[in-house]
């Protein structure tokens, strides 16, 4: 599910990041390896997870499709030609929801999403700075989480995720970057399982949920070339 008109939007965010007059990078001198890590927000459509959690909060105000969630990353990356990149990314999405009840302490909902990413990168280097265009895909495992008194449920659902991202490298000194990512994620997972095989079951739409979900997200972190 792409999102049409997202790539200028990914271009424009990227090249507004650039400036100019910073010092050479190593990467600019021929560097190959690099290290990453950061962290930012993400818009995230989750249908499923706002659906199950509105048939137990309705009183309470409706919880939107649309919420923001934390993410954060570490990807080394790896030139492997002239204007060609490897990065694998270990990234964490997370978000949580604090529910009050009536007659009963809050139940608090939560999912995270463990995302290794393989993401084959275009680089533009220049004196100072460099742009990455790239796009990948991994195998992405979710949990979801219901804490309750006098216990808790978790859920796990897993699949296949794909993603487009824009980064710019802004340089400090010879080894250490400045990095802001924008990106587009397309996650298509499984339904939710427990440990004992039961499911995330929504009553209103008679469905088992999945972790299914579209992002955007951007993100600001420090890169280092060796």
């Amino acid at each position: 599910m792409i999102r049409n008109g997202v790539y200028f939007a990914l271009v424009i965010g990227c090249t507004a990041t650039v400036a100019s007059g910073q010092p050479d990078s190593a990467l600019s001198s021929g560097s190959w390896l690099g290290l990453g890590a950061g962290m930012g927000v993400s818009l995230v459509s989750v249908t499923d997870v706002a659906d199950y959690i509105n048939e137990r909060s309705f009183q309470y105000g409706r919880q939107d499709d649309f919420t923001v969630a934390i993410e954060f990353y570490c990807a080394p990356q790896f030139r492997i030609g002239e204007e060609i990149g490897l990065k694998l990314e270990f990234a964490y999405l997370l978000r949580s929801y604090n529910i009050p009840q009536s007659s009963a302490p809050d139940v608090i909902f939560s999912f995270g999403v463990l995302m290794p990413t393989a993401i084959v990168q275009y680089l533009i280097i220049e004196h100072g700075y460099t742009v990455k265009f790239g796009g990948g895909a991994g195998y992405h495992v979710a949990t979801f989480t219901e804490e309750y008194v006098p216990g808790e449920q978790r859920y796990t659902s897993s699949g296949i995720g794909l993603k487009l991202e824009a980064e710019s490298n802004v340089s400090f000194d010879d080894h250490l970057s400045g990095a802001v990512v924008i990106d587009m994620r397309d996650d298509i997972a499984g339904e939710f399982k427990a440990a004992d095989g039961s499911k995330l079951h929504i009553l209103n739409k008679d469905k088992d949920a999945s972790m299914n979900f579209f992002s955007l997200g951007l993100k600001f972190g420090l890169m280092y070339y060796f």
